[in-house]
């Protein structure tokens, strides 16, 4: 057996960042008009028990980073998009995620570790004939993540490959 893991690092972040499904009730986004919001354009932060989960590029060019309280957050940037973590929401996209990655493999696993980090493990050892080998199945995948939707810039991933499904986790 040869199991492929896509680790998913920001998917609580980028679950929101699917701007045609943005909901403006999910968000705090206090002074901004939520009528053309962007959360990739402006300082965006995932909290859960009022700590920083995730934070984007433009919140943390503004110092703002994991394990801050929203408050502190707050008073480093004026113009914060504060969204509260939906693990329902990333479990259902992690879901329709692994529904794509069907044709590589029936043997897909969704995982979340004690983290509450994300990751689809896939079976592929019987797949690389039909697939042209190893690197060819992750090329695919890659290119798959990357261009997810039209509407966003895919989701930010890592691969790593091995022999049994912790070790790919692990990796």
């Amino acid at each position: 057996m040869l199991w492929l893991c896509i680790y998913l690092p920001l998917l609580p972040l980028e679950v929101f960042e699917l701007s045609s499904q943005n909901d403006a009730a999910d968000l705090d986004t206090t002074s901004l008009d939520t009528t053309s919001l962007d959360t990739t354009a402006l300082a965006t932060i995932v909290v859960e028990n009022q700590k920083v989960l995730l934070a984007n590029t433009h919140a943390k060019n503004k110092g703002i980073d994991t394990g801050l309280t929203t408050s502190t957050a707050r008073a480093l940037s004026q113009e914060l998009i504060v969204i509260e973590r939906d693990p329902n929401k990333e479990q259902q996209q992690l879901r329709t995620l692994a529904e794509s990655l069907y044709c590589y493999s029936p043997d897909i696993i969704c995982y979340s570790n004690l983290r509450e980090q994300h990751s689809l493990l896939l079976e592929i050892g019987r797949s690389l004939t039909l697939f042209n080998g190893v690197e060819a199945i992750q090329q695919q995948i890659h290119h798959q993540f990357l261009n997810y939707s039209t509407h966003t810039k895919g989701f930010t991933h890592r691969l790593a490959i091995s022999h049994t499904v912790k070790s790919a986790e692990l990796l």
